[in-house]
């Protein structure tokens, strides 16, 4: 996990979006990669490619545009990672596993499946939870997507 986010910072410097895409923010990562490069690429037309045909007002606001999207995607980037290595995030998770288990123990695949869902949202490539989800959907009948989760497992 922590390699996983040195890349995200390193990449998030290079392209604001990046990052947050790594880290599973991956609708926040595309807008801000999109955002950004909109900006700049009419900063950079303004600035050096046409600065004739684009009015330096224009250009000069998508250059502060693009440079308020790079700063506020290290920011958010910088929070992002430091839940993802949180205590807090680790202790939830844990609970989460605890409560599919319990549930799988008593036979309640439903309970389990919201539990597992909840999880996967913290952490949708956490081994234990995808196997853990294959057994809920095996229990429910639906073998085929078990096994194309257990194969995700593997090849991931």
């Amino acid at each position: 996990m922590e390699q996983r986010t040195r890349w995200a910072r390193g990449l998030n410097l290079l392209l604001p979006g990046t990052g947050h895409i790594l880290l599973q923010r991956e609708w926040l990562g595309l807008m801000t990669a999109i955002l950004y490069g909109i900006a700049m690429q009419i900063a950079l037309a303004g600035a050096l490619i046409a600065p004739g045909s684009i009015p330096r007002a224009v250009w000069w606001t998508s250059a502060g545009l693009a440079a308020f999207v790079w700063l506020a995607a290290q920011w958010t980037l910088r929070r992002q990672a430091r839940w993802v290595r949180s205590e807090a995030r680790r202790r939830e998770l844990e609970r989460l596993r605890r409560e599919a288990s319990e549930a799988l123990a008593h036979d309640d695949p439903e309970s389990a499946w919201s539990s597992l869902c909840s999880a996967a949202e913290l952490d949708d490539e956490d081994p234990q939870i995808v196997s853990m989800m294959a057994a809920v959907l095996e229990r429910r009948g639906d073998a085929a997507q078990a096994a194309r989760l257990r194969r995700s497992l593997r090849s991931g």
